[in-house]
């Protein structure tokens, strides 16, 4: 009898154990996980997002890490604290040929601050639009335009949907930004084109 009981804590530790291996392995992969964008044959991007401090972009050139940009989360801004971690995208699905290489608008978010959840703006997401260039084995950030944010006033023009993407569209080289509301026309719809060459 002692030696079943035996047997069955055992059995009952090991599972455990399996089970904590388990939930330890999804945790880790969700707070550091990467995203991937293939340019062409040659090069992608991968987007990883690093637990509470930053989100690295990789340029790999046939399988070498060639390029690096990092965005850096202030403490107490990590828009997981909020929920707010899936902003974090490129808007279109393919990369944007251009004569020079490729662009990729990318949105990234942060908590509005890093006080309590008190006040109109105390929990908020303030996004940025980042306009990632490639060329020449080269990555950098062509552009960057604060997009959304309660503290400013900001919010893009969703559709009624809640997808914020479709705030952006694509047209002859430009991308075309419209809002809900911005200070630039006094609170009221605005729209702006930026362009990618």
């Amino acid at each position: 009898m002692l030696n079943i009981l035996i047997m069955r804590s055992k059995s009952c530790f090991f599972m455990l154990f399996v089970v904590f291996i388990a939930i330890s392995g999804v945790a880790q992969s969700s707070e550091n996980s990467s995203n991937t964008l293939k340019l062409d044959e040659h090069y992608t991007l991968l987007f990883n997002y690093k637990k509470s401090n930053s989100k690295d972009v990789l340029l790999v050139k046939n399988g070498k890490k060639i390029g690096r940009l990092s965005f850096p989360i202030p403490k107490g801004r990590d828009p997981k604290i909020i929920g707010m971690e899936s902003y974090n995208r490129v808007i279109f699905a393919q990369p944007i040929k251009t004569k020079g290489g490729y662009v990729i608008p990318y949105l990234f978010p942060l908590r509005t601050n890093s006080g309590g959840a008190q006040g109109q703006c105390g929990s908020g997401v303030e996004i940025w639009l980042k306009i990632i260039s490639v060329e020449n084995n080269s990555i950098l950030v062509r552009r960057e335009e604060l997009v959304q944010s309660c503290q400013h006033d900001i919010y893009l023009q969703d559709s009624g949907d809640g997808k914020i993407e479709n705030a952006f569209q694509l047209e002859k080289g430009k991308v075309i930004i419209k809002w809900l509301s911005h200070p630039s026309n006094n609170g009221d719809g605005y729209s702006e084109a930026i362009s990618l060459d």
